[in-house]
C-alpha cells in the first residue's frame, strides 16, 4: 500500500489530471485486488466490446464528415459556381486548421475528460457540417472548411488518450488498430450512403449536397451527445465491469502511468521527439500517403466527370453511377499507428 501511494505521489501534473478525469484517484484506502489470467482476459474482452466500439463509431462519424466533400463535389461546384482552384482551396484549407490546432487542443481530454471533450468536439463539427448545408458563397465555404478542420483536429489524439486510460501499452498495439479500421468502414459505408443521400436532390427545395451535409452532420450531433452521456470516462466509471474488476484496472493503470513518467522535463521530451530522425522519416511517409489518398478522395468526382461528360439528370446520372463504382473501394487514409510498447 505504501509503495502504491509513493508511486502515485510521483506522478506529474499532466498525469494526475489525465488519471483524475479518467476516473483514477490518487488515493485508494483499499488494497487493489488480484485477478488471475482468465479474469484479466475477461476484462480485456469487455473493454474490446465496450470501449473500442464507442471510439470506432466516433472515428467513423469523423471520417464521414471529413470526406463527404468529395461526394458532394459535382453538385456543390455547380451550384456555388466554384472553379477547380476554389474547390481545391476549400478542400485543402481543412488541413490548415487540422494541423495548427491538433497539438494544443489535444490537451482537452486530460483537462475535461474524454466524454466531455470528444463528445463536445463531435457536436461542434456536426454543427459546422449542418451549417455547411446553407452556404451560398465561396468565403463561407472556406471559413466552414477551416473551422471543420479545427473541430476535428484533436479527435484521434483524444482517441489514443482515452484508450490509454483502459489499456496497457502492450494492449494498445491491438486496441488502436481496431479503432483505426474506421477508415475502411467509412469507405465501405460512405460511398453508397452518400450516393443514396445525393438522390434526394430537389426534395423540399434542397440540393443533394445540402442533404448530405445536413444528415451526416446531424448524425454527428446526435452521436456526440450520446458519447457525453453514456461513454465511461475511465476504469472507475466503467459500469460494464464488476467492482473488483474496476479496482484492479484502476490500480493497474495508475501503476502503469507512474512507471512511464520520465525524469526529464516535458520540453526536453518534446525536443527529443521532434528531433528524432525516425519520427521525421515516418512523418514524411505519412504526409506522402495522406496527400495521395486525400487527393484521390476529393478529386475523383471531377476526374470522372471529365472522362464521362456531363451529368444526366440530378442525382441519377451517368457520372454519379460511375463515381459510385470508382469511389466505393477507395480507402480513406487512417490515422498513423500508435507507437510500439516499451
Amino acid at each position: 500500500m505504501e509503495h502504491g501511494t509513493a508511486a502515485q505521489a510521483s506522478l506529474g501534473t499532466e498525469e494526475r489530471s489525465l488519471l483524475f478525469h479518467a476516473g483514477v484517484r490518487s488515493h485508494d484506502p483499499d488494497p487493489p485486488p488480484q485477478l488471475d489470467e482468465a479474469a484479466q482476459a475477461r476484462v480485456l474482452r469487455k473493454l474490446n466490446w465496450t470501449i473500442v466500439p464507442w471510439l470506432l463509431s466516433f472515428a467513423l462519424v469523423c471520417y464521414l464528415d471529413r470526406n463527404n466533400l468529395g461526394f458532394a463535389a459535382l453538385q456543390l461546384t455547380r451550384d456555388l459556381r466554384l472553379s477547380c482552384h476554389e474547390y481545391g482551396l476549400g478542400a485543402g484549407i481543412f488541413f490548415v486548421g487540422y494541423t495548427l490546432f491538433q497539438v494544443p487542443l489535444s490537451f482537452g481530454v486530460s483537462r475535461f475528460g474524454a466524454p466531455v471533450w470528444l463528445g463536445g468536439i463531435c457536436v461542434v463539427w456536426g454543427a459546422v457540417a449542418v451549417v455547411m448545408a446553407g452556404i451560398s458563397s465561396f468565403p463561407a465555404f472556406l471559413a466552414l472548411r477551416l473551422l471543420l478542420g479545427v473541430a476535428e483536429s484533436s479527435a484521434f489524439p483524444g482517441i489514443y488518450q482515452h484508450l490509454a486510460a483502459f489499456y496497457s501499452p502492450r494492449e494498445m498495439t491491438s486496441a488502436y488498430p481496431k479503432v483505426s479500421s474506421a477508415n475502411a468502414a467509412a469507405s465501405v459505408l460512405g460511398a453508397p450512403l452518400a450516393a443514396a443521400i445525393l438522390r434526394l436532390d430537389g426534395h423540399w427545395g434542397l440540393a443533394g449536397w445540402q442533404w448530405l451535409f445536413a444528415l451526416e452532420g446531424g448524425l454527428a450531433l446526435v452521436f456526440g451527445l450520446c458519447m457525453r452521456l453514456c461513454m465511461p470516462a475511465g476504469p472507475q466509471s466503467a459500469r460494464f465491469l464488476t467492482s473488483k474488476e474496476r479496482r484492479w484496472l484502476h490500480a493497474r493503470q495508475t501503476s502503469s502511468a507512474a512507471r512511464q513518467e520520465s525524469s526529464r522535463s516535458s520540453l526536453a521530451v518534446l525536443r527529443a521527439v521532434v528531433l528524432d530522425w525516425r519520427v521525421l522519416y515516418l512523418a514524411l511517409c505519412w504526409l506522402v500517403i495522406a496527400c495521395s489518398m486525400y487527393g484521390l478522395l476529393f478529386w475523383t468526382p471531377l476526374y470522372v466527370k471529365s472522362m464521362f461528360g456531363e451529368v444526366v439528370g440530378p442525382g441519377t446520372g451517368r457520372v454519379e453511377r460511375k463515381l459510385q463504382s470508382v469511389a466505393s473501394p477507395l480507402p480513406a487514409p487512417s490515422s498513423p499507428p500508435p507507437p510500439p510498447p516499451p
